[in-house]
């Protein structure tokens, strides 16, 4: 059979012409159809020359792609993509302080959290600056009065009793019975200074007498 030799033999142009699946079907099929011409010769039975596809299953992961198939020819493709991307990141401490930490009352300060003071407190005076205290206001004092702090001697700010010539807020803390908080001084966006005393204004006294501010510096820490 020299025809089927120079076609379908090892140096057949077949195999060199056509893929090998191909060539696997067309020798399939002559040879079956031999089979049927020549069913006494077992040359030319079913089990002279047999075929085998097997296509393995396609699995994809992450970018991940895979093929296999199996006969006379097996190919294998795997390919990968991966992309990072590293963001600067940013942290914030809330807890940092602009101060030292736990300074005495008196000490200098400038967080008004009074983060650097051990009482808590920081009482800051805009241009004069801040001193570490007992308070920042007639609330820290458990019912009492804050007499608020003198920058010029450097004392605290400190609570007091509520009796005359002692810082303020309200009347409330006042602790005498006539005794009502009165300003002494104002001095816009920077301080204002309140203290318990007799009177506010004139109007609050009797006869000739007129209101006068307390003997006493309205900063003192007594």
């Amino acid at each position: 059979m020299p025809e089927a030799e120079a076609t379908f033999g090892p140096a057949g142009t077949c195999w060199q012409s056509s893929a090998g699946e191909q060539c696997l079907e067309a020798c399939a099929s002559a040879l079956a159809t031999l089979a049927m011409l020549f069913p006494g010769e077992p040359a030319c039975g079913s089990g002279g020359v047999g075929t085998t596809s097997t296509a393995g299953p396609e699995t994809s992961t992450d970018g991940e792609s895979t093929s296999t198939s199996t006969g006379e020819s097996t190919s294998t493709s795997t390919s990968t993509s991966t992309s990072t991307t590293d963001s600067p990141q940013t942290t914030t401490d809330p807890g940092l302080c602009s101060d030292p930490p736990n300074q005495p009352d008196h000490a200098a300060c400038t967080d008004e959290s009074g983060c650097g003071c051990s009482s808590g407190r920081c009482f800051v005076i805009p241009v004069l600056g801040g001193l570490c205290g007992e308070c920042n206001g007639d609330a820290d004092c458990g019912g009492f009065g804050c007499t608020v702090p003198n920058p010029i001697a450097g004392l605290g700010s400190k609570c007091n009793q509520g009796g005359y010539g002692q810082g303020c807020e309200t009347d409330a803390v006042c602790q005498n019975g006539d005794a009502v908080c009165g300003e002494i001084f104002d001095i816009p966006g920077i301080l204002t200074v309140k203290t318990c005393g007799h009177c506010t204004t004139d109007a609050d006294c009797s006869g000739s007498q007129i209101c006068t501010p307390p003997t006493t510096s309205p900063t003192s820490p007594a």
